[in-house]
């Protein structure tokens, strides 16, 4: 599958797994506070709440033509990290019980896996793109393909310093 469709794949992962979790935790905070030993039901149901409304943003994105995907998947990487920090500074602090520090720490590193997933794939499909940028040597049109001066010696093309990055 193109890199266009597994971003597209990646973010309704993220989409239906943070919306699973967070109906989970607004409707009933009591017994996801049991597991994470907070004692905060309130705050529970709140991110509960966040995480829906972060779900439903993320579904939307999925869905947008490829110049709005490749803009908007930045910044939900940039909040998937930002719960990941936010989770290691709680558990840092022993917001959490043992078993909640565990489950958080677990579902810390799946969003992280999908911030640094989504990211690299929005980064493989606007480097393939073509564009004429600064950091492009002397402007050369990224688009365009340099063929080889003799068949066994090929030219770097954008900034490559290797023949194979530019077959």
């Amino acid at each position: 599958s193109s890199p266009e469709s597994r971003l597209r794949i990646v973010l309704g992962t993220n989409a239906t797994t943070s919306g699973l979790g967070g109906f989970v935790a607004a409707v009933a905070p009591g017994p996801v506070d049991d597991v994470l030993g907070t004692g905060q039901e309130g705050w529970v149901r709140l991110v509960g709440l966040g995480l829906v409304a972060f779900a439903v943003l993320v579904a939307v994105t999925s869905r947008l033509d490829r110049e709005r995907l490749l803009r908007a998947v930045p910044g939900i990487s940039l909040g998937d990290g930002s719960w990941v920090i936010g989770t290691v500074i709680a558990i840092a602090l022993g917001w959490f019980s043992t078993s909640g520090a565990v489950v958080m720490g677990v579902i810390g590193l799946m969003v992280g896996v999908f911030g640094v997933e989504q990211a690299l794939l929005v980064r493989s499909l606007t480097t393939r793109d073509p564009v004429v940028s600064a950091a492009s040597p002397r402007g050369v049109d990224c688009s365009e393909r340099i063929e080889p001066v003799e068949p066994s010696v090929a030219r770097p093309m954008c900034g490559s310093t290797r023949p194979s990055d530019n077959s």
